[in-house]
């Protein structure tokens, strides 16, 4: 390499981007975690499903269980108590499904960051000396941290999201056909 020419440094922009390979890498540092994982995609879906059951819920609520009580001279609230006791099911259904799949994504970012965490300390006490003799005080230690708090932060809630908001984004358009298909 010239003089002239420079190394991209990692993080920058140069190197920013999608990249496949890395993904593989990733995913297989979770393959211990595979049953835990299809776990928190059932529960992702039962969230998505309860949160689009619920909003579908409501038009129904309101249109055959309230409107004919606000008529009624001597209403009955028999059958408006189980339809909220109906739509209280499915928010809880919701609540708890994204209380389990966010814990066991907590427990699943831990141990992948445990494993790649083993690997960095024991491929950085195969470095030469001179290559902590080159660098900054802490510049090595600072970029391991940083770098795998982004990650522990990317498996423990962005990828869960992703999941998340597909699934929600097919369940509301379901949805929005089962309402109304020119809609």
């Amino acid at each position: 390499m010239n003089k002239k020419e420079k190394r991209p440094v990692i993080g920058t922009p140069q190197n920013a981007g999608f990249d496949l390979k890395t993904l593989g890498r990733l995913l297989s540092y979770m393959r211990d975690y595979k049953g835990q994982l299809v776990f928190v995609v059932i529960c992702i879906l039962l969230s998505a499903v309860a949160s689009a059951a619920s909003s579908l819920f409501l038009q129904s609520l309101i249109d055959d269980y309230i409107v004919p009580l606000l008529g009624s001279s001597v209403p009955v609230f028999h059958n408006l108590l189980k339809a909220l006791i109906v739509i209280g099911s499915i928010y809880l259904i919701g609540i708890i499904s994204t209380l389990f799949y966010n814990r066991v994504m907590v427990t699943i970012a831990q141990g992948t960051l445990k494993k790649i965490r083993d690997e960095m300390f024991e491929k950085m006490q195969r470095l030469p000396i001179r290559t902590f003799d080159t660098r900054t005080h802490g510049d090595i230690m600072s970029l391991y941290t940083n770098d795998t708090d982004t990650l522990r932060q990317m498996i423990a809630q962005s990828m869960a999201q992703l999941i998340s908001s597909v699934f929600t984004i097919a369940a509301v358009f379901i949805c929005m056909l089962y309402i109304s298909v020119w809609l």
